[in-house]
């Protein structure tokens, strides 16, 4: 049976309204994601809007500013520009209000071109906009002082500023020719001032810079290199340097510096494991007694703060290479840390308290489950456990973490009446609506081994009928075995109803957001924009609407909005808004039962044909593809992120150009690398060889295939090693790094649904 390509008609008021209808573009034969008109035609497509409805003038005229203001700068026209963005500002609310104010803000610096100062710079935006008074975005976020003006202008015109500098500064003072004290902490600064600078050493900084020890200057130099972004030079350097000053008690705080940036360098590119071998002689320097506050120009709790965090960080690191001894110890030290803290005179505030005894509650947990579980003591786990719930008032997350792992070191040991009974225990007592599911199938689990079968059919039902698209009710209960392993389906798996209901979605009842008179605006924008195919200006006032809504208000009205805002979303072909509004959905228990047609749009399937077709081509299923690209980017094909992973399937440069020839690119050189990653065609094909390599690699076992697409194949290997069980799922609850663990459920689980729609609905290609 072949489904139509466009799912919904809306009209989304009075067809009489002007408004055109919409479509949710869920079928694989429609449109991944429509493309933008271009600014010059969206401000044509508005422009004939307000001619047919005059009325809605008012409603609009912000967005119709943005847009000239957008099309004068593309047309080198900047003062009419600057004009118009102020226009813009003094209507403009929300992340329209914002969109306008940056928009004025870097029209304004273009313009004036000769700041250098920050702070002169954001007292003379200030008298511009008459004490931030024009419009109602600025008196909204109280945008009336010099420091609200800096965040916005740090966030929006760092280049700008860097370019400025370099063009009007000229050569920067140096220090005093006397010299600066090598253990001082403003070598940092002056380093960063270097930076900002762009500029050549000005006068008399070669003076002050030879009387400097030689190792100081290359220190210094480091600092430089990695400031202006230089980071394999400044690793390099400062790697060479660092261990020398280290042996003074007059350079001990700059190697302890040195060492800091280096690991923190090397782990920001991913050398999670690398870096370990660093953390010995940085914990030395630690206990050395010329460190001290002073040295490191920090207050006692700050100092106090960093050693902890940093011999944390130690334990972490020396973990995860098998040195369980000195991952100990660190630990250990942790912890005296921490208890001494918060038992000192001086005064901690109150989230400072909490960041400690977060970090006790980590550090416990720490010991029991990366540690104990790796020599898979588990008497010895549940002990560290137990004393970390007796001995210290943890609340909330953490302690029902600590909770749910007790249970599960008795459930690994064989005790498994007492895993029931501390799982038990936790369903009545948590409030985290997340770990149910959860702690409802390994209640099974338990009670399977017990022999008890129909309370753990109990505790299975209640997961499928509870949460009927959780990790547990789609994947864990179909490998745990059994007669309910696809009972998931039940609430789904009358699809032809599912999508009718989705066709008719704006049946939605909102008569009640429309009549709003706050909210009510909000909704007309967004669907008057969505209308005439102004997409992002239609995100963009979803957005508005749904910061008005109140999810946890229990209104059930606010739930009806947002779910009707979540399908506003999806006909825009935001995939990662309509996922994540219908995520804060599903927290009400009855919501899958409500309304099921919903998951047509939190399982969407954009680029349907490139997936089937570069699947097929490298014997892997569409499918998995698809669950790992929602899990990775919602189907953002021109997302970034700050680990340098690059569009739909978040691929590194480093690993896309080692996956060149194997992805069928016969010309490497031809190849542009990164720009091609934000091609969605090519990057489903680099995606999809990683993930044809993990599948060679692991035979196909999911939980490790998904882990090292997350993790990194050592990282994972060393799992292996250390904490693998035949089971799974057990192996799957043990990952140490809760990201991968809650990846790697969030794949399998993506994968078996999409499996599902598949079935239900095939995609056929043209």
């Amino acid at each position: 049976m072949k489904f139509r390509s466009l799912l919904s008609i809306l009209c989304v008021t009075a067809c009489a309204s002007g408004i055109k209808p919409i479509s949710i573009a869920l079928d694989p034969l429609s449109p991944s994601v429509a493309t933008s008109n271009g600014v010059e035609r969206d401000r044509e497509a508005l422009r004939a809007y307000i001619g047919k409805n005059p009325t809605d003038t008012t409603l609009l005229e912000d967005a119709g500013f943005i847009l000239d203001a957008t099309i004068a700068e593309a047309h080198g026209d900047f003062d009419q520009a600057l004009k118009l963005w102020y226009e813009a500002l003094t209507r403009a609310k929300g992340v329209f209000g914002e969109k306008a104010f940056s928009g004025w803000l870097k029209s304004y610096a273009k313009k004036q071109g000769k700041f250098t100062d920050k702070s002169l710079f954001a007292s003379q935006v200030l008298s511009e906009l008459k004490g931030g008074s024009v419009g109602p975005w600025l008196i909204d976020k109280g945008m009336t002082t010099e420091q609200k003006i800096l965040q916005v202008i740090d966030r929006d015109l760092a280049d700008f500023f860097s370019a400025a500098s370099l063009t009007e500064a000229g050569k920067i003072n140096a220090p005093s020719v006397n010299g600066v004290d090598p253990s001082d902490p403003l070598m940092t600064r002056l380093a960063a001032d270097v930076c900002k600078s762009k500029s050549q050493y000005g006068s008399g900084w070669d003076e002050w810079r030879h009387r400097l020890d030689d190792d100081v200057q290359r220190y210094f130099n480091g600092l430089v290199n990695q400031c202006s972004g230089q980071i394999a030079k400044s690793i390099v350097s400062l790697s060479e340097v660092v261990p020398r000053l280290a042996t003074s008690s007059s350079t001990a705080a700059l190697a302890l510096e040195g060492y800091a940036r280096i690991i923190k360098m090397r782990r920001d590119q991913g050398e999670r494991e690398s870096v370990a071998p660093l953390y010995i002689p940085f914990m030395k320097l630690w206990k050395n007694p010329a460190i001290s506050e002073a040295s490191l120009g920090l207050s006692r709790t700050q100092f106090e703060q960093r050693r902890i965090e940093d011999t944390l960080w130690a334990a972490r690191s020396r973990a995860s290479i098998g040195d369980g001894e000195s991952a100990k110890n660190y630990a250990e030290d942790v912890l005296d840390y921490a208890e001494s803290v918060l038992t000192q005179s001086y005064t901690l505030t109150s989230e400072q308290k909490s960041n400690l005894t977060a970090t006790l509650a980590e550090t416990y947990h720490f010991l029991a489950f990366r540690l104990a579980v790796e020599a898979r003591d588990w008497d010895k786990a549940s002990s560290i456990a137990q004393l970390a719930i007796d001995r210290h008032s943890f609340s909330g997350e953490w302690l029902d973490r600590i909770r749910f792992s007790l249970g599960f070191y008795r459930y690994l040991a064989g005790d498994f009446d007492q895993a029931r009974k501390a799982w038990e225990e936790l369903l009545t007592d948590s409030r985290d609506d997340k770990l149910r599911p959860a702690l409802l199938f390994w209640v099974s689990q338990a009670h399977d081994k017990l022999g008890n079968k129909s309370e753990s059919k109990f505790y299975r039902k209640s997961v499928v009928e509870d949460h009927p698209l959780s990790f547990y009710s789609v994947v864990a209960i179909k490998q745990a075995g059994g007669d309910l392993g696809d009972a998931w389906v039940g609430t789904f798996k009358d699809l032809g109803s599912l999508r009718r209901s989705v066709r008719d979605w704006q049946k939605v009842d909102i008569d009640d957001l429309r009549s709003d008179i706050s909210r009510g605006p909000l909704l007309r924008r967004a669907e008057i924009f969505s209308s005439i195919g102004l997409q992002q200006f239609a995100n963009n006032a979803i957005d508005d609407l749904l910061k008005s809504i109140d999810f946890q208000s229990g209104d059930r009205r606010m739930a009806v909005w947002g779910l009707y805002a979540s399908r506003l979303y999806a006909a825009n072909s935001n995939w990662l808004g309509a996922i994540s509004t219908t995520t804060k959905l599903t927290k009400d228990p009855a919501f899958w039962q409500r309304s099921p047609e919903q998951m047509l749009v939190y399982f969407p399937r954009p680029y349907a044909p490139s997936f089937v077709k570069i699947a097929k081509e490298k014997n892997l299923s569409a499918e998995m593809l698809m669950g790992l690209t929602r899990q990775e980017s919602s189907f953002r094909s021109d997302v970034r992120s700050g680990a340098n992973a690059w569009g739909l399937m978040q691929l590194t440069p480093p690993t896309a150009r080692r996956l060149v020839s194997a992805a069928g690119f016969s010309d490497s050189t031809a190849v542009k690398i990164p720009e091609w990653l934000l091609d969605p065609e090519h990057n489903i094909r680099f995606g999809s060889t990683f993930v044809s390599e993990l599948n060679a690699r692991y035979s196909g076992d999911r939980s490790k295939m998904f882990a090292a697409y997350n993790a990194g194949i050592q990282t994972v290997e060393n799992w292996v090693e250390r904490r693998l069980f035949d089971d799974q799922l057990i192996f799957i609850e043990l990952i140490p790094y809760q990201e991968t663990r809650d990846y790697v459920k969030g794949v399998w689980r993506n994968e078996l649904v999409y499996k599902f729609l598949a079935e239900k609905a095939p995609i056929v290609l043209n």
